[in-house]
């Protein structure tokens, strides 16, 4: 807001005398005015730093602001804290069963390979129809699971 002039019949007798201290108090405010405002830009330019600096850290796991005085520490809990254990449940019927040969030799060596369990894994392709497949053995897209012995130097096989 700016001064306003002084009253009539008061300090100043002379019109110019008037507009001369009217001009000075106009200075004055103004000069205040840019204070003001060059504070208000230097905040405001303080405050843009420091957003454009975090946005940049946005990515990591520490910069969500200040860190917890007492955290708890990160990692499933063990014993009762761990929360509900849960597992599909085996379906009731099967649709189609399709049984999968297991690998004659071994994917990563070439050695022989003897199959000594069956491990079932079930598919569901939940579309307008469900249907249920169990893959008795593993697929080389893996889709089931076998377990096993090397024949030739006899370390344990498991592909999954």
């Amino acid at each position: 807001m700016r001064p306003q002039e002084p009253p009539d019949g008061g300090q100043c007798s002379d019109p110019l005398e008037r507009q001369n201290q009217r001009l000075r108090e106009e200075n004055q405010w103004l000069k205040k005015e840019k204070e003001r405002l060059e504070e208000k830009i230097e905040r405001l330019e303080k405050a843009l730093e420091e957003a454009l600096r975090a946005a940049r850290r946005q990515a990591a796991p520490f910069s969500r602001g200040e860190a917890k005085v007492d955290p708890k520490p990160p990692g499933r809990k063990p014993g009762p804290d761990y929360g509900q254990r849960a597992c599909r449940p085996i379906p009731r019927h099967i649709d189609e069963q399709i049984a999968v040969p297991a690998p004659r030799r071994c994917l990563r060596c070439g050695g022989p390979v003897r199959v000594q369990r069956v491990e079932p894994q079930y598919q569901e392709e939940i579309v307008r129809l469900t249907v249920v497949r169990r893959f008795d053995k593993v697929l080389q897209l893996g889709f089931g699971l076998y377990d096993g012995w090397l024949l030739h130097d006899g370390l344990r096989l498991y592909y999954g």
